[in-house]
């Protein structure tokens, strides 16, 4: 028998802070987040919707991969160098 659905099939899985850094990632490196442009959590969290502990590791990523920067009291922001 198939052609119908239960709930399970539909739920959507949330990513992971590693796969958000990834995301970011190319997101950065194709340009839809300059050098110098701010990455507040509360957008993050909306776009990915997912809580602020993941948007928290996805940033720690990025910092380690030297393409975000942490400015006390600011925020986090697009390095205006990256290694390509």
């Amino acid at each position: 028998m198939g052609g119908s659905q239960t709930g399970s099939d539909t739920l959507t899985r949330r990513m992971t802070g590693r796969e958000i850094a990834d995301d970011l990632e190319e997101r950065i490196r194709a340009g839809e987040h300059k050098p110098g442009a701010a990455l507040p959590f509360a957008d993050l969290m909306a776009l990915y919707d997912t809580s602020r502990s993941t948007i928290q590791r996805a940033m720690i990523l990025l910092e380690e991969r030297r393409l975000v920067e942490y400015q006390p009291g600011r925020g986090r922001y697009v390095l205006e160098d990256h290694p390509g």
